[in-house]
């Protein structure tokens, strides 16, 4: 009891300082409809790792909605206790999705194709075939949703293999003298460089790190 105490107050620190907490994994599909009761869904989207402006391919899934899945993996309060949620997969790609999108009734962790064909995927943009998709495949119920349409594959992470709350600061992507005019490329690199490296302890880990911006060249 004393050492359950003492991982649920360190975890609670993370979160409340802006770290990572503890990286939970989503119980698997059986293990998940057992504890939540949740029956997963038949879900039909627009793949984006197949599709192109001119072509969109339509995939249906087995899935859970999302905040069945993080309540499993995190707690009923999930929502509550954080900004953001790290999905972390097996290759240490990290995707930070805010909790409010998590929460909207869009998203969804796929675990199956409903054919049950092999829970693959062919990822036109980086020209990789046949890339499986498990443990889980963030989907998002995108065919009448021109918003999420336009994004394409962001926030689309597959091989999900934990999650973690994470209230994030990215004070540390600003050195001392950060210009202004470099927001817009802060943010550009956050949304497309930093779900694989690392800086000051925010980003993924899928590739070494990279030293953040200081000025304009």
């Amino acid at each position: 009891m004393r050492r359950l105490h003492a991982i649920l107050l360190a975890a609670g620190l993370m979160v409340a300082f802006g770290l990572p907490a503890l990286a939970e994994k989503i119980p698997a599909p059986e293990a998940l409809e057992a504890q939540s009761g949740a029956r997963p869904v038949t879900l039909k989207v627009i793949e984006p790792h197949l599709s192109t402006p001119e072509k969109p391919v339509e995939v249906a899934y087995l899935a859970f909605p999302a905040p069945v899945a993080l309540a499993a993996a995190l707690g009923p309060d999930w929502a509550a206790r954080a900004k953001t949620i790290e999905l972390r997969t097996l290759d240490a790609y990290v995707s930070p999705i805010n909790v409010a999108r998590l929460a909207s009734g869009k998203a969804y962790f796929a675990f199956a194709h409903a054919d049950r064909s092999p829970f693959a995927v062919d990822n036109l943009t980086q020209n990789e075939k046949n890339v499986p998709l498990g443990p889980y495949n963030l989907v998002w119920d995108n065919r009448s949703d021109p918003e999420l349409l336009a994004a394409g594959a962001r926030d689309w992470p597959y091989q999900v293999d934990d999650v973690s709350l994470f209230n994030a600061s990215d004070a540390a992507l600003r050195p001392a003298g950060f210009d202004p005019a470099l927001e817009p490329g802060l943010s550009n690199v956050k949304a497309n460089c930093l779900t694989c490296h690392k800086v000051n302890g925010y980003g993924g880990e899928k590739v070494g790190g990279i030293s953040p911006p200081s000025r304009v060249v």
